[in-house]
């Protein structure tokens, strides 16, 4: 079982998680930000791994799950949420104000339910067929389908920095990997969006991000190495090390 210091610090997260995935990647972004070390443990992807079926309801077998002693947390907002509430005292990452917290959750959903479907139209067709064989015009749609997103998040950043509060929260845990899954798979941030392209070039070469961004993903038929991949610092301790 796993416990907490006199500090209120875990000794032992346990996550079971995929590198590539964009929901276990926003709780990675969280962990680091909150200096949180956690076990990590891959679930590759298509794979039925026993303790995620056990530790999640019926029928259910995704990534990621967190597990903090007996806590088991298998919905990635929610694990952002219990860990701000947790381990957060400084409420870096979600807000004390009910108005930003407010913000900060819509943006959250809005990355999930709106960004991520047309996304994963283009990463979809790209990483599972040889290129060859792309059906043209669903990554067309998909893309179109991202840049109308881009309008929208440009008008919600206002030419801040950050979305919210002035400082890195779960909006970014949430969004930055949607970035950078659509930089890898050729959709990119435009400058015609210059308020995020600014804020996706400075997070992107953040140390948080290098510390838990993917060292490969998926793509035309084979494995992508990011230019970040050979900068990984990692918070994460691995099986044998725990």
């Amino acid at each position: 079982m796993n416990s907490v210091s006199d500090t209120g610090a875990p000794t032992a997260l346990r996550l079971y998680e995929r590198d590539d995935c964009p929901f276990c990647w926003k709780v990675r972004l969280a962990l680091a930000a909150l200096k949180l070390p956690y076990e990590s443990i891959q679930v590759e992807l298509g794979e039925k791994h026993p303790d995620v079926i056990a530790l999640s309801p019926e029928g259910r077998s995704s990534v990621p799950v967190l597990v903090d002693g007996d806590q088991a947390i298998w919905e990635s907002t929610v694990i952002l949420e219990y860990l701000a509430d947790r381990y957060d005292t400084a409420n870096q990452l979600l807000p004390k104000e009910p108005e930003l917290r407010a913000k900060a959750r819509l943006l959250v959903t809005f990355s999930d339910q709106i960004i991520g479907p047309g996304l994963r139209r283009v990463i979809f067709e790209k990483r599972s067929k040889p290129q060859d064989e792309w059906d043209m015009s669903e990554i067309e749609q998909g893309m179109q389908m991202w840049q109308n997103r881009m309008a929208e998040l440009e008008t919600w950043l206002a030419g801040e920095a950050f979305f919210v509060g002035g400082r890195f929260s779960v909006v970014e845990c949430a969004l930055l990997p949607r970035f950078a899954l659509a930089y890898l798979y050729g959709a990119g941030v435009s400058q015609n969006t210059p308020a995020l392209y600014r804020w996706f070039q400075h997070l992107k070469n953040s140390s948080d991000f290098l510390s838990v961004a993917p060292a490969t993903v998926p793509q035309y038929g084979g494995y992508h190495i990011p230019q970040w991949g050979q900068q990984r610092q990692s918070h994460r301790l691995t099986q044998s090390d725990c």
